[in-house]
């Protein structure tokens, strides 16, 4: 069963949050990463999102 939706507010600030499910790798090569950034300037621009910072966390061995 899926969560309850949450209230939102227009002109709220929200926090987002994705990761994998078990640990799994997301981005495989460099260029996924830069995939990652295109698809999010496009969802900001599209959306009129106003996005004041993002972080990528990469795993090093």
């Amino acid at each position: 069963m899926g969560r309850v939706k949450r209230a939102d507010a227009a002109g709220a600030i929200y926090h987002m949050l994705n990761r994998a499910n078990r640990r799994m790798t997301i981005f495989e090569k460099e260029g996924d990463y830069e995939a990652f950034k295109r698809i999010l300037v496009k969802a900001v621009s599209k959306f009129k999102i106003e996005l004041f910072s993002y972080c990528v966390m990469m795993k090093w061995f």
